[in-house]
């Protein structure tokens, strides 16, 4: 084997490597702890409220390629205290983080998951607080948890 042959034969390995390395799957390998990609934010208190319960479903059948989906929700009249991010079905999607603004303007939630390519995947979002009394601020920090 020539060094030109060589040459080429190992430019094509780094090829075909960078290449697996593209399409390789961005959500983890399951753990095998029951609840694999699900995530809650906050803890629940006595005197919360279910402010929305919310069901996504995604038909990633047609993408050949991971989704990075990300979902809002706006609280203006409420405080938020405890967010879940729960999976229900066969497959499972990666909630990647939840983050809540208690901000002075707009209260919000936003939940960042990932589906796995050629999937259906059921998620439910709860978003739980109390009402915060007019021209009042939450006393609530705005926070992100991820996994």
């Amino acid at each position: 084997m020539n060094d030109l042959t060589l040459k080429i034969l190992l430019a094509s390995l780094c090829v075909v490597a960078a290449i697996n390395d593209a399409t390789a799957s961005i959500i983890p390998p399951d753990d095998g702890s029951g609840s694999y990609g699900d995530l809650t934010y906050g803890e629940k208190h006595e005197s919360d409220q279910l402010l929305r319960r919310e069901t996504y479903v995604s038909y990633n059948t047609t993408n050949a390629a991971d989704q990075i989906v990300f979902w809002y929700g706006n609280f203006n009249t409420s405080c938020v205290t405890h967010v879940r991010s729960l999976n229900f079905g066969r497959e499972r999607g990666w909630t990647k983080s939840i983050y809540v603004g208690n901000g002075n303007t707009s209260k919000t939630v936003e939940i960042n998951f990932l589906i796995a390519a050629n999937k259906i995947v059921r998620l439910l979002f709860e978003v739980y607080g109390f009402p915060k009394p007019p021209n009042s601020k939450c006393q609530l920090d705005d926070h992100t948890v991820t996994q």
